[in-house]
């Protein structure tokens, strides 16, 4: 029988520490005289309490591209994104000048880091680097941090999407699948999520029909997890896909279309906030909801290939905050 450690963030994402193998110490040979997100050290915005690291990706070169609500890194002025040396310090090559625009950022920020090096950048923005290069909530970066005008995700006021990006996932082919709040991209109208090529445009292969079908206003997807059949778990505020009952998570085909051997009954109660998929096939799936096919587990379960719920773990009296990530451990 294989046990697993399950490693939870609840509410808050700490700043960027290197653990040594005695489960979780600090590595002092990383910055030690840095002190986080206060007094201009670490990602610090404007000394603010709110500042924080929304996410970050390791580079094969064991570089760090680091985004979130922050302004500056170790004293250093860089607006919400900056790339890291594998020490922590601050790469130089990545020269991103003014980076999110002042006054267009008002939200997560969010990035996935193509094998060229390339970073694609989501989230709710206006303008990167000047309000003269319009990038609607989604933008790609070259490997010196300046715009790639290379990537096309449309012109003008139609250019990336009309509302907020919540979530991507890169594909092995480096095709970007990213999700969220908006229901037009490049101009064209998608339902909450759209499958982008290599070089920005709209991928017309992936077809999910008519996904989100609910009646309430405030339907959208704020998560997506490609397995490891390429199938995908899309989670968020829903009650219908494709006007079939499914309620706030489904499992799409690697073409969009629905996947109806999934079976999530009730589903969860709540939103699903982390989705990590374990070496047996299983899922774990961390959040705010209270219960999952009406099964009281707050905040975490794990749920059997097909769906439904796996009675086999128990999670006792859960969560009482928001689990954010989740990562597994085997042993």
């Amino acid at each position: 029988m294989t046990n697993y450690r399950f490693l939870f963030f609840i509410l808050f994402i700490s700043n960027i520490l290197r653990a040594q193998t005695n489960y979780g110490s600090p590595d002092s040979s990383y910055l030690p005289d840095d002190v986080g997100f206060y007094k201009n050290h670490g990602a610090d915005y404007f000394n603010s309490l709110s500042s924080g690291v929304s996410d970050f990706h390791i580079h094969p070169d064991g570089k760090i591209t680091v985004s979130g609500n922050f302004g500056f890194y170790d004293g250093y002025n860089k607006p919400h994104v900056v790339r890291l040396n594998p020490d922590l310090s601050i790469d130089p090559s990545f020269r991103m000048n003014f980076g999110i625009a002042s006054g267009s950022w008002t939200g997560l920020l969010l990035s996935a880091v193509q094998s060229t090096g390339k970073v694609i950048i989501g989230g709710k923005f206006n303008f990167y680097q000047s309000s003269s290069s319009q990038w609607h909530n989604l933008a790609r970066l070259g490997i010196s941090g300046f715009e790639d005008f290379t990537f096309y995700s449309g012109s003008g006021s139609s250019a990336g999407t009309n509302d907020d990006v919540l979530d991507m996932e890169l594909q092995a082919d480096e095709k970007a699948i990213i999700v969220g709040k908006f229901t037009n991209y490049a101009g064209l109208s998608v339902n909450h999520i759209v499958r982008m090529n290599v070089n920005g445009g709209r991928d017309n292969s992936f077809n999910v029909g008519s996904g989100i079908t609910s009646s309430f206003v405030s339907s959208y997807i704020n998560r997506v997890k490609i397995m490891a059949d390429g199938k995908l778990i899309v989670a968020g505020q829903f009650t219908s896909w494709n006007n079939l009952p499914y309620k706030n998570i489904v499992r799409l085909n690697s073409n969009g279309s629905l996947d109806t051997t999934f079976h999530s009954g009730l589903g969860p109660a709540g939103m699903i906030e982390a989705i990590h998929e374990l070496p047996n096939g299983k899922i774990a799936i961390g959040g705010s909801f209270t219960s999952y096919n009406g099964i009281y587990c707050p905040g975490f379960c794990i749920l059997n290939p097909d769906g439904t719920f796996d009675n086999s773990f128990s999670s006792g009296t859960g969560f009482s905050g928001t689990v954010k990530t989740i990562c597994a451990d085997t042993n």
